[in-house]
């Protein structure tokens, strides 16, 4: 059969559907055609002109099912597409799969959602393949195919719905290597700045409020009451990852310059890392980034992962409010461990990014610039922050339903996590929410240790008076990049902002304060900040 995935991703960042990748190596290992369509303004499909695009592709394809991979934030377009396409091509079978649906199946069967056949909860590995496999064109048709499907479930025009368990988690040592040739990889690679994503594993042995992982966790264990945690942390077979980012260096005419490990915490198990490192350094060699938790770093996993070739650590800090992280994200870490895992980085020559949240339940704008300060102090290369998202299925979700903290129809217009916040900060709040947003590296500039305090200073108080007429008027880019110029001719350490309103970045950057570069003989990785 042929599948058609699309995934939306309209006002953010792009990213690569690892996912989907899997999905398509099952899928034509069983001799089905697999096309996809990231729909993002830069990468060919403009959500703007779907309606010239997705017909053109649905009748020169001609597939048997679409399935939609989709976040929350981003199903509103998920639902426009899927109903266009119910209207037009109603013989086609539409599947939803994702953490949106799998974080609240019910709702998505009854918010208005006709045009979904079925859903997939968690991981589709063993489902979607099965599905296909059991059933042929004709039954998706005429919707009588087999339903004894762990993980899917069914609805069907007369209002039936039909609710599977979950498996057990999949096995990951058994999956292919993704088929990164479903994606336009180039392009892709151009836009992340010569950096390609990879995984290694799946699972988090964190339980933080915000994040879905626990909930994740608990879909499966519900069905399968013996599962422990343990089950849920599984890595890839050591061949088969090392394959895929072999496939990718081979596909891509364009020019890989480093690895970023997307998995959310990369240093959870040391025997993995010690024999993924080994294998690495002789076999890949280029540089790379991870995500780490503050407290899997230790100095023995630093000089493992240094000699390997890390350039960059990305660090969830989250916020510098110790009230915060401990009893509203249960983010039990102590500043001292962050300062630090941070110089556990700089000592085996690692760059330390700092990711973090404003906007957080219950925050003040005292804790906002506690963040702010907490990074000035922690000095990170690369700083990002985002405001707050209530994902359905955290804790931190039904923390804000419960104490009616959630703006429903500022939720619904939302892109991505830097476009303002939807809870119900009054007016007040949520205007300074917005400011600190867009001139947090001014702030940075404020807080670090850097000799721009005199600059930088006066520009914050100015745009802190600001009224709301004034602010929207205001150009903060054209300020910064004068303001820039001034620092990069006086040679002065300053941060910017980079690419967008989330990312700032320390300058001159840390490959041009280090011999990193010269020690790789690359060009600089981190161009794609600049």
């Amino acid at each position: 059969m042929r599948v058609l995935f699309l995934t939306p991703s309209h006002n953010v960042t792009i990213g690569l559907n690892q996912g989907v990748a899997i999905l398509s190596a099952l899928l034509k290992r069983e001799g089905h055609e697999v096309q996809y369509i990231l729909i993002h303004d830069r990468m060919g499909h403009k959500w703007s002109e779907w309606q010239q695009w997705l017909p053109k592709k649905l009748d020169e394809f001609k597939p048997h099912v679409i399935g939609h991979s989709v976040m929350t934030p981003q199903y509103k377009y998920t639902r426009i597409l899927g109903e266009y396409i119910d209207h037009h091509y109603p013989h086609l079978v539409q599947v939803v799969g994702g953490p949106h649906p799998s974080q609240y199946p019910n709702e998505v069967f009854t918010e208005g959602s006709k045009f979904i056949d079925l859903i997939c909860l968690g991981e589709a590995d063993y489902a979607f393949p099965q599905f296909l496999r059991i059933n042929t064109p004709e039954s998706m048709v005429n919707r009588t195919y087999r339903t004894d499907i762990k993980n899917l479930w069914f609805k069907f025009d007369d209002g039936k719905v039909i609710q599977n368990p979950n498996d057990t988690f999949v096995d990951l040592t058994k999956l292919p290597p993704e088929d990164k040739t479903v994606f336009d990889l180039d392009k892709y690679i151009l836009e992340k700045g010569n950096q390609i994503e990879v995984t290694v594993g799946r699972g988090c042995p964190y339980k933080c409020t915000y994040c879905f992982n626990e909930s994740y966790f608990d879909l499966y264990k519900k069905d399968n009451p013996i599962l422990k945690i343990k089950d849920f942390l599984r890595f890839k077979d050591m061949d088969v990852i090392f394959k895929e980012i072999q496939d990718a260096l081979a596909l891509s005419k364009t020019p890989i310059r480093a690895l970023s490990f997307v998995d959310d915490n990369f240093l959870i198990n040391k025997d993995f890392l010690e024999k993924f490192c080994s294998r690495y350094k002789k076999e890949i060699g280029l540089p790379f980034v991870v995500n780490v938790h503050p407290l899997t770093l230790n100095e023995v996993k630093g000089e493992i992962i240094g000699d390997a070739g890390v350039i960059s650590m990305r660090f969830g800090v989250e916020s510098g409010s110790e009230r915060l992280r401990k009893d509203i994200l249960d983010r039990q870490t102590p500043e001292a461990s962050i300062h630090r895992a941070f110089n556990i980085a700089r000592k085996f020559k690692v760059m330390p990014s700092s990711y973090n949240m404003i906007g957080i339940p219950t925050e003040t704008q005292d804790e906002v610039l506690e963040t702010l300060k907490l990074n000035g102090r922690l000095s990170p290369d690369v700083v990002k922050i985002m405001t707050f998202y209530p994902f359905h299925g955290t804790r931190l979700y039904d923390f804000c339903v419960k104490h009616n903290l959630i703006d429903w129809v500022k939720k619904e217009k939302l892109d991505n996590y830097d476009s303002g916040t939807c809870l119900t900060f009054s007016k007040e709040h949520q205007f300074f929410l917005e400011k600190v947003q867009t001139i947090f590296p001014w702030y940075l500039n404020l807080f670090g240790e850097l000799d721009v305090l005199e600059i930088y200073q006066p520009k914050v108080e100015e745009a802190l008076r600001m009224t709301e007429e004034e602010w929207k008027s205001f150009d903060y880019e054209g300020t910064s990049k004068t303001l820039n110029q001034a620092m990069e001719e006086k040679n002065l350490t300053h941060y910017r902002t980079h690419f967008n309103r989330s990312i700032a970045v320390k300058f001159p950057t840390f490959w041009e304060r280090s011999s990193l570069q010269r020690q790789h003989e690359i060009a600089d990785p981190g161009e794609q900040m600049k």
